[in-house]
């Protein structure tokens, strides 16, 4: 097989491999925001802002949000997996 042949092979093999990763990750955005639209999060949140008392774990204002801080066991998450913050706060903690 000719340099120039493998070449455009390998260039067909990477092509095929970022559009599979890219549809897996549009998959998954998919899925998770399905997720955090749905009822089995809003309980969640709910508690985890509960436990907090409403308050950003990291200024102590009024926390609206809830942050994970892994996603390793999203859509099974354990209560220590997240925090609730207010919405600088987690704003600073995506700009990480």
């Amino acid at each position: 097989m000719a340099h120039l042949e493998r070449i455009m092979i390998s260039k067909r093999k990477l092509a095929a491999l970022r559009e599979r990763n890219r549809k897996r990750k549009a998959e998954w955005w998919a899925r998770y925001n399905g997720y955090l639209a749905g009822p089995v999060w809003a309980e969640l949140r709910a508690r985890i802002l509960k436990r907090d008392k409403y308050r950003c774990r990291k200024c102590g204002a009024v926390a609206v949000q809830v942050h994970h801080l892994t996603y390793r066991r999203v859509f099974h998450e354990s209560p220590e997996d997240l925090l609730s913050l207010c919405i600088p706060c987690h704003e600073a903690e995506h700009e990480k």
